[in-house]
């Protein structure tokens, strides 16, 4: 049996080595003698400085959406599974726990959790190594700014991100040891982690998957299929049957009912066209934009995400210009280029923590580690010409690049000083390293607490604005894009200020049944039409978005519009829309 396969002891006679080595030594066996445990107590010291320094936000508008439509909250009269982005099999247990205790949100709590059993698993897996406690230390400071960005933002495909990387993690420490003492709480951990990530978005745990294809080629070249590592590979295949049947039910839950089946191939399409390609106005493409019966304006609609109209957006036309515009191009999605990627802060700070582990790194662990680095640029230029590229997509890759290479640091490295006549030159390296890591960290996070203060007092700004507001249950809002603010809403809080804030979104959902009774119940027909001279509708929208409202009323109706301010704040500003010809 195996007992340290990842990289050899190495013995510091005792009179020479650094004063504070028999300390590390103690806990260092400790973490090996009790992986599971240790690395679940590191977990709770590393993630409740996070809960508690920081106030916790959703990244985007869409999991504030789920989290609405969860508990039937503005959006729509009563708490529904369907939201499109998690699986429906998910939505129902957290729409009824919503129900039974709506005092607890469960929405956030989830993602917290799965961010905890991640880090849980990805310390395991480098406790059952060899330098546990050293590796532990450097994931704690490299992975400190990008866990802060993940909890403290969270978003739905970075939670079922972290669940992929944390099992992979854990699932190459496991084939790598063979022991079986260890073999049912990693498997247990793992199953968890990857039923979870497919529950919540199962494209985040495939690329995941992508990434760590040279690990599996790197584990593989010499291994010996045993029966430890025959269980692993039943587990694997009960986790992808279990994958199989989530994801199979979701799709069987969606399209059991035709408004919603309708309504999501509808989403679908129209993802691909905004998301996937690049739908240019210009003379070359004008005429396929007229042959569906579109001006300029309706595809600028599009791109600012309106396609209510069902004549206009149908499902056929959608198909006919995803099949003219090229999918794989450069030429798409301006704001995910290279260029952003490295001016984003968590960029900086993945890539610098991963240069700074290279001098750990040596022999064929060296070698791993620079196939990875070029099959992880390989990866996200597929990402970049065929997919698109954000931050929830390059942030996890480098996250798992930096925690391979943590995982596999140390293994040959130390005996280039084995036979040295200062070994304590060795623990003096690796303290300095850490003192490195730490003075950055510290830089890093501190830019974090500064920011998640200042958006603390965005949010009270809203709370004021809405106390204004003072909605009605007979007034209803359109919210179009990001306009209204959800962002700077508190992740943990219930969200009963909203409560008569009724709202029709004009986003991913707007053509789903959940949009359609909202306009029924306020007898819109004609969304953009029937907002005109509506003494109980208001649009909260951007100067952008205003003036395309004003075109499509010139081109469509031929009628001029002009917006009047009903309440103005710093968060949003709600607007009564009325005809030039009408009352003002």
């Amino acid at each position: 049996m195996d007992q340290n396969p990842i990289d050899p002891v190495i013995d510091i006679p005792a009179e020479k080595a650094p004063w504070w080595e028999p300390m590390v030594s103690k806990t260092d066996a400790y973490f090996g003698e009790n992986p599971f445990l240790s690395s679940f107590l590191t977990a709770i010291l590393f993630v409740m400085p996070i809960l508690l320094l920081f106030r916790l936000y959703f990244q985007w508008d869409d999991d504030y959406y789920a989290v609405l439509l969860l508990k039937g909250i503005g959006l729509n009269w009563a708490p529904s599974e369907f939201n499109y982005m998690e699986n429906a099999f998910l939505c129902l247990v957290l729409k009824n726990l919503y129900i039974k205790f709506p005092a607890v949100q469960w929405y956030s709590a989830l993602f917290v959790l799965i961010n905890f059993l991640s880090i849980w698993a990805i310390l395991a897996a480098f406790n059952l190594g060899t330098n546990r406690f050293f590796k532990t230390l450097l994931f704690i400071l490299s992975a400190a700014v990008l866990e802060v960005r993940f909890m403290g933002e969270l978003q739905w495909t970075l939670v079922a991100a972290s669940a992929g990387i944390g099992g992979i993690l854990l699932l190459v420490a496991i084939w790598k040891r063979e022991d079986s003492k260890y073999l049912l709480p990693a498997l247990g951990l793992v199953f968890v982690l990857a039923v979870f990530s497919v529950l919540i978005r199962p494209s985040s745990l495939l690329l995941a998957i992508a990434g760590a294809v040279p690990a599996v080629v790197f584990l593989a070249r010499k291994t010996k299929i045993t029966s430890h590592r025959t269980s692993i590979l039943f587990f694997l295949a009960a986790v992808a049957l279990t994958s199989l049947i989530a994801v199979t039910f979701d799709n069987t839950y969606y399209s059991r009912n035709q408004a919603w089946g309708g309504s999501e191939e509808l989403y679908h399409r129209h993802g691909e066209l905004c998301v996937f390609r690049n739908p240019v106005y210009d003379e070359t493409s004008k005429p396929i934009f007229d042959m569906v019966g579109w001006s300029q304006n309706d595809r600028n609609l599009m791109l600012y995400n309106y396609f209510m109209d069902p004549e206009t957006y149908s499902a056929e036309k959608l198909q006919t210009l995803n099949r003219y515009f090229p999918r794989v191009t450069f030429d798409k999605n301006p704001q995910d280029t290279f260029s952003s990627m490295f001016a984003n802060p968590g960029f900086s700070a993945a890539f610098l923590f991963f240069l700074a582990l290279l001098p750990l790194l040596s022999g064929e662990t060296l070698w791993f580690v620079a196939f990875n680095t070029a099959w992880t640029v390989l990866i996200l230029l597929f990402c970049r010409l065929y997919l698109w590229m954000p931050e929830r997509i390059y942030l996890p890759f480098l996250f798992l690049q930096n925690n391979f290479s943590i995982f596999w640091s140390l293994s040959n490295t130390l005996n280039h000083f084995k036979n040295s006549s200062q070994p304590a030159q060795i623990g003096m390296w690796k303290l300095l390293l850490l003192v490195f890591y730490f003075i950055f960290t510290v830089h890093l996070l501190e830019l974090h607490y500064s920011s998640a203060h200042a958006w603390a007092w965005e949010e009270k700004d809203l709370k004021v604005a809405m106390s204004r507001l003072n909605p009605q249950d007979d007034q209803v809002f359109v919210t179009w894009g990001g306009a209204f603010p959800y962002i700077k809403i508190g992740a943990f809080d219930d969200d009963e200020f909203l409560r008569h804030f009724h709202t029709i979104a004009l986003d991913w959902f707007q053509r789903t049944p959940i949009n359609s009774a909202m306009m029924s119940h306020y007898d819109l027909k004609n969304l953009f039409k029937d907002l005109v001279d509506n003494p109980k509708a208001f649009l909260i929208a951007d100067s952008d978005e205003l003036n395309l409202y004003r075109i499509y009323m010139k081109e469509k109706y031929n009628q001029e519009i002009n917006f009047k301010v009903y309440l103005s704040s710093g968060p949003f500003t709600a607007l009564s829309i009325h005809s030039v010809s009408g009352k003002n």
